[in-house]
């Protein structure tokens, strides 16, 4: 019957480690998952920052500095998209299918070697030719078209461009989930700073 009792207090203690340990760790990740608000915060009361000031940039100010810091090349990248599409456009013989045709031409050029279909240099060069033929030197939307295929600053390597950089952001995640120390805190601040600061001055 002693041995009984001791094996499962035995039990029972074995337990509350497990659920101290258990607690422990949920706490530990819970911290390193925290926002960055109050470390922020801090640091613009340290550097001078009055109250409503360092209260206000880490409200709106705040998420807007994670987003660009986040997505920014991507929407920089898409910006750029955006207006090069809308030059080409002013050309009445382009539509958005034709730019898409030409950009899935284009676009073999960035594909795995194993992967890219047989014959695909004789057509994107082709393509890149007979674009160069219809589309003379002149205005924009014809100066656009011309390039529209050159794999450094041609409108179709934006496709590519965009969805690599959505997929770094996304992998990187946010600085939501990171666990910085001081100085990384600091120099995170001089970044907001920089990206934000006017937007809460008087």
């Amino acid at each position: 019957m002693r041995k009984l009792k001791i094996k499962q207090n035995a039990i029972q203690l074995c337990a509350v480690f497990m659920l101290m340990f258990g607690a422990s760790s949920v706490t530990t990740q819970a911290n390193a998952q925290g926002d960055l608000r109050q470390p922020l915060y801090d640091v613009c009361k340290a550097r001078g920052g009055d109250e409503a000031y360092c209260k206000c940039m880490i409200g709106e100010p705040y998420d807007a500095f994670l987003h660009n810091h986040q997505y920014g090349g991507r929407d920089s990248y898409v910006e750029t998209q955006n207006k090069i599409r809308a030059t080409i456009l002013q050309e009445p013989t382009m539509t958005e299918g034709r730019i898409k045709e030409i950009c899935a031409v284009a676009n073999m050029q960035f594909m795995k070697p194993n992967e890219v279909p047989k014959g695909w240099l004789e057509r994107f060069t082709k393509l890149h030719q007979s674009l160069k033929a219809e589309y003379t030197l002149g205005n924009a939307a014809h100066m656009s078209i011309r390039n529209m295929m050159l794999p450094s600053s041609g409108y179709c390597v934006y496709g590519p461009k965009i969805e690599s950089a959505t997929k770094r952001a996304n992998e990187r995640g946010s600085f939501e989930t990171h666990n910085l120390d001081d100085r990384g805190v600091n120099q995170l601040y001089k970044a907001f700073q920089r990206d934000q600061g006017q937007a809460c001055r008087p």
